[in-house]
């Protein structure tokens, strides 16, 4: 996405899938309710994402569960709960709208607002993932690996 972060690359349609997986799994990963997840099925965490058990003494099947991006999600949805203004706090919660949200904000950083979500959408479209699906059914998570 040579538009995104304004740099030139040969390589363009490598970016686009890496940048378009990227956001997908954020924007997936923070939308998702904690009881949704891994740890909270393992019992790592609790239904608002406080850990019930130290993280530096985890199983090999629970450490697989809480990876440093569960960890840096977990944080940032407890940091959302404290966002005052209550519009924001239901947009953070469906995938449709986080989407352009998340996107608003990383053009304050230089990213191109429109091609992060056009990124996005194409990645969805290309891997026939559909979000009216995911946002009806909250059961529905990519498990990689069977937690059983």
């Amino acid at each position: 996405m040579d538009k995104i972060f304004k740099k030139r690359s040969n390589n363009n349609g490598l970016r686009r899938v890496v940048t378009g997986f990227t956001m997908w799994k954020y924007v997936k990963a923070i939308t998702l309710p904690f009881t949704n997840t891994k740890a909270y099925k393992l019992g790592i965490i609790n239904a608002t994402g406080e850990y019930l058990k130290d993280p530096n003494k985890l199983t090999r099947t629970e450490q697989k569960a809480l990876t440093s991006f569960d960890i840096m999600i977990f944080d940032l949805k407890k940091l959302f709960t404290k966002i005052i203004d209550p519009s924001i706090k239901v947009k953070l919660k469906y995938i449709p709208t986080a989407i352009p949200l998340l996107a608003e904000e990383a053009a304050k950083y230089g990213a191109d607002e429109a091609e992060i979500c056009e990124g996005l959408l194409l990645y969805l479209h290309e891997n026939n993932i559909d979000i009216e699906i995911l946002e009806t059914d909250p059961d529905l998570e990519d498990d990689d690996e069977d937690i059983s």
